[in-house]
C-alpha cells in the first residue's frame, strides 16, 4: 500500500473506534466454575456392581507402586498394511489403567511405524521362525519363544492376540501358537480379536483343544456380528451340528 492510501485509509479506520472504548466484557459468566481436580467424586450409597468389580479389580493408587504394578498387557498384531489397530489396541492398555503395554510384531514387519505412533508403547518385533519352510499347520507346534518372551508373558496379566494382525497363513499360525502358549504354557488370559478370531474360525478344532495350563483358561473373544456369524458357521461344520446363534456357540 502506498504512503497516500495508508494516510488517507487511517483515518477512516479511527473514526469506526469509539473512544473511550467500552470495558472488556468477562467471560467468566458463560461457563460453570469448574470441579478443583483435587475434589472428590460424588458417590451414591449403593455403587453399582460394576463399580464394586472395579474397585476389586483395580488396585488403588499408591506410593509404593512401580511401573507394572497396575497391569501389564502384551499384544500380539500389527502388519505392513494394518498399523493403526494394533497401535489403538497396545494404547488403550494403558489408556485404561495398565502400566506396562508391549507390542509384538510378526517377523518382518518394521517396528519403526508403530514406535512413532506409540512412543508409551514398547515394540517388540518377534524374530523369524526357525524353519521358514515349515507348512502352517505344524508352524504353531513347533513356536517356541526365546528366554526374553518367555518372561514376557511369565509377567503378562493378559494378552491380545489379532488386532491388524493380517489373514495370511503365517498370520493365522502366528496367532495359534500364541493362543496356544499364553494358554498352555503361560496360564495367561487371552482376549481374541480382529484377525484373531479369524484365525480362530479357521483353525477352530486346534482352538478348541487347547486346555490351558489350570484346565480353565481365561479366552474373551470380541466379535462383532460379522465375525459372530463366521464363527457360528465354521463351528456348525467343525461341530457337525446346526447352530442357532451365539450361546450354542458359546457352550460348545
Amino acid at each position: 500500500m502506498s504512503g497516500r492510501a495508508s494516510c488517507f485509509a487511517l483515518p477512516l479506520l479511527t473514526r469506526q473506534i469509539p473512544s473511550p472504548l467500552p470495558p472488556l466484557i468477562p467471560f467468566t459468566h458463560l461457563r460453570p466454575p469448574l470441579r478443583p481436580l483435587h475434589a472428590p467424586a460424588r458417590m451414591t450409597s449403593s455403587p453399582s456392581p460394576f463399580l464394586a468389580h472395579f474397585r476389586r479389580v483395580v488396585p488403588p493408587l499408591s506410593p509404593t507402586l512401580h511401573k507394572g504394578s497396575s497391569g501389564r498387557v502384551v499384544h500380539l498384531g500389527g502388519s505392513p498394511v494394518y498399523t493403526g489397530a494394533a497401535h489403538f489396541a497396545s494404547l488403550s492398555s494403558l489408556l485404561a489403567g495398565a502400566d506396562l503395554s508391549t507390542l509384538l510384531l510378526p517377523p518382518g514387519v518394521p517396528p519403526t511405524p508403530f514406535k512413532i505412533l506409540s512412543p508409551d508403547v514398547m515394540v517388540f518385533p518377534l524374530p523369524p521362525t526357525s524353519d521358514p519352510a515349515a507348512t502352517s499347520e505344524a508352524a504353531d507346534a513347533s513356536f517356541s519363544p526365546n528366554e526374553t518372551l518367555r518372561g514376557l508373558f511369565g509377567a503378562a496379566h493378559a494378552v491380545c492376540v489379532g488386532p491388524g494382525l493380517g489373514r495370511e497363513d503365517e498370520a493365522v499360525a502366528l496367532a495359534m501358537g500364541v493362543l496356544r502358549y499364553a494358554l498352555e504354557d503361560a496360564g495367561v488370559a487371552v482376549v481374541v480379536d480382529a484377525d484373531g478370531l479369524w484365525a480362530v474360525k479357521e483353525r477352530l478344532g486346534d482352538f478348541a483343544g487347547i486346555t490351558g495350563r489350570d484346565g480353565c483358561p481365561a479366552v474373551f473373544l470380541t466379535p462383532n456380528k460379522p465375525e459372530m456369524g463366521r464363527l457360528v458357521a465354521a463351528a456348525a461344520r467343525e461341530f457337525g451340528r446346526a447352530l442357532s446363534g451365539p450361546g450354542d456357540f458359546v457352550g460348545l
